[in-house]
């Protein structure tokens, strides 16, 4: 359900707080990339996961993600569960949404970045333009 909240946390990361960001989706995650969370080990003190959490989250994925905080803790991963707020799905992605744009918002005011410009992206725009077929 928060599938597409988390992709645009992930994007709302990279161009408003201008900081290297990804995502992974439950079960998939629990099959690659949990096995990276360990190397390199500088990464851990910089790094940190983000788990979109929902009352409505199948038992299953529940279960996994479970499993995953306890490796993630074992391993020393920083990790935070956000809980989405509202009653209905709608509402909660909704709040998901409204929450994620606000924590890069502040990301980048944390960063000493203005968050509205996307210099990188407009220069990529303008050399894909020029560039020889």
């Amino acid at each position: 359900m928060l599938a597409a909240v988390a992709q645009r946390w992930k994007t709302q990361v990279n161009e408003n707080s201008k900081t290297f960001g990804f995502y992974e989706l439950y079960p998939k995650l629990t099959h690659n990339a949990i096995v990276g969370y360990t190397l390199p080990a500088a990464a851990r003190l910089d790094i940190a996961v983000v788990e979109l959490d929902s009352t409505l989250i199948n038992l299953h994925v529940r279960r996994r993600m479970d499993v995953t905080d306890r490796i993630m803790q074992q391993a020393g991963i920083r990790y935070y569960r956000v809980p989405a707020q509202g009653q209905s799905p709608l509402a909660q992605i909704y709040a998901a949404i409204t929450l994620g744009d606000y924590v890069t918002y502040y990301l980048a005011i944390l960063n000493g970045v203005d968050p509205t410009p996307v210099d990188t992206i407009s220069y990529l725009k303008d050399l894909l333009a020029t560039a020889a077929p």
